[in-house]
């Protein structure tokens, strides 16, 4: 999906804010929320990052040997 601040802007029509304010509140409230979904499909960075690793999709941390 695309960002377009127009869709949301209303919501911040009581808010004492430009429309460059009220852009730039819901971008990063879009950025947020983006996050989360992200890690609800499994593509955030982190989880992308360790099914390069030894370990594997497949494998958590905790089924790794424990150093001691």
């Amino acid at each position: 999906m695309t960002f377009n601040p127009e869709d949301y802007r209303h919501h911040l029509s009581n808010a004492d804010l430009t429309d460059a304010q009220k852009d730039e509140v819901l971008r990063e409230l879009w950025k947020a929320m983006q996050a989360f979904v992200d890690v609800a499909w499994g593509q955030d960075t982190v989880t992308l990052a360790r099914e390069n690793t030894p370990l594997g999709a497949d494998q958590t941390a905790s089924s790794a040997p424990e150093k001691g």
